[in-house]
């Protein structure tokens, strides 16, 4: 007689709906990186990040009352959105034209680790909600989980580009 259901340890990838997202989105992202290349597939990620960005903004600019935020509120949101997806980001200072953060946990998990191509949604998020609030925005990953550092380091410019 066939099994009507199977036990979840049947399948321990797929035990919850976090875990099977985070598996479409690394299968998503492999595919695009072997069938396109890595350049094309950061820049679709990178699109991506731009429409969860525009998304994202459109709330704070909600919650402030139609205001752009400053940069130490900038900061704030950002760190909080990835708190809220699970990322352990905090912010190591701010100044006048940019943020630097510290990250101690990738959203995307331990998994993340040699798939590079998921830092341009963080970057691509960081540099779009930085631009739409403080007029530009440019995100740098120095060090990422997804490189095997085991930490992440990003800097937010957002003064005036330097010459």
């Amino acid at each position: 007689m066939a099994k009507d259901t199977f036990d979840d340890r049947d399948n321990p990838r797929f035990n919850d709906r976090e875990t099977f997202m985070l598996t479409v989105v690394m299968r998503l992202s492999d595919m695009l990186d072997a069938t396109v290349g890595t350049e094309q597939t950061q820049d679709a990620l990178a699109m991506v990040a731009g429409m969860l960005a525009s998304d994202l903004c459109e709330d704070l600019l909600g919650k402030n009352a139609g205001a752009t935020l400053d940069p130490d509120q900038v900061a704030i949101a950002l760190v909080d959105l990835e708190r809220r997806i699970g990322g352990g980001f905090s912010v190591v200072s701010v100044d006048e034209d940019r943020i630097v953060f510290h990250n101690s946990r990738c959203p995307f998990g331990h998994r993340v680790r040699g798939r590079e191509a998921l830092c341009n949604i963080t970057a691509g998020l960081f540099s779009r909600v930085a631009e739409r609030n403080l007029g530009r925005g440019q995100t740098e990953i120095a060090q990422s989980i997804a490189h095997g550092d085991g930490h992440c380091a990003v800097v937010v410019r957002f003064g005036p580009p330097a010459r």
